[in-house]
């Protein structure tokens, strides 16, 4: 038990070390501010993946945006399948 506490306290540190280099991490290159490198966590860094390539389709930024970082996953899911680009996605894998 101790050990898992350990274990959470050490992924908790470093993910909070990470996030706060995100945010406070500018510095100065060539005289240009330089901003932080951000660390998404990997599902939010696939949802972006995803849904970048379907702006190329149409998908607006704005609903990129809700789509990428919407907290209900079968909302999304409704969503995505009833709007347009639901349909783009079923036309394109030939299941419409």
């Amino acid at each position: 038990m101790n050990q898992e506490i350990e274990n959470i306290d050490k992924y908790v540190a470093t993910h909070f070390a990470k996030m706060t280099k995100s945010i406070y991490g500018w510095s100065v290159k060539d005289g240009k501010c330089v901003p932080p490198k951000i660390i998404f966590p990997k599902p939010v860094v696939e949802r972006i993946e995803y849904f970048a390539a379907e702006m190329e389709n149409g998908l607006t930024f704005q609903g990129a945006l809700e789509f990428i970082f919407a907290g209900d996953e079968k909302s999304v899911k409704k969503n995505v399948n009833n709007s347009w680009i639901g349909c783009q996605l079923v036309t394109a894998s030939g299941n419409g």
